[in-house]
């Protein structure tokens, strides 16, 4: 916990500085409490700027890739065993 002055604006600790007033302009300070943290607002990127989940079109792409591999495997076996 924190105490301050709004005149000078300096900022103690309440456990470091006993006195009710400040020593530099003789005002008493007052209360200060630091805001809780936020995790969610703090994140890298805010999740109504994040991506959509990608699973579906990954899978559609490996699905894709496999069937030209698959069909390529067979022309070649294929031109083997029969010629051109």
């Amino acid at each position: 916990m924190f105490k301050g002055t709004v005149t000078c604006r300096a900022v103690v600790h309440v456990a470091c500085e006993p006195c009710p007033n400040c020593d530099l302009c003789g005002q008493p300070y007052q209360g200060y409490q630091l805001p809780n943290a936020d995790t969610r607002s703090e994140a890298f990127v805010p999740s109504a700027l994040r991506p959509a989940k990608s699973g579906g079109s990954i899978l559609l792409l490996v699905a894709g890739i496999a069937l030209l591999f698959s069909l390529l495997c067979y022309c070649i076996n294929h031109a083997l065993r029969y010629g051109h």
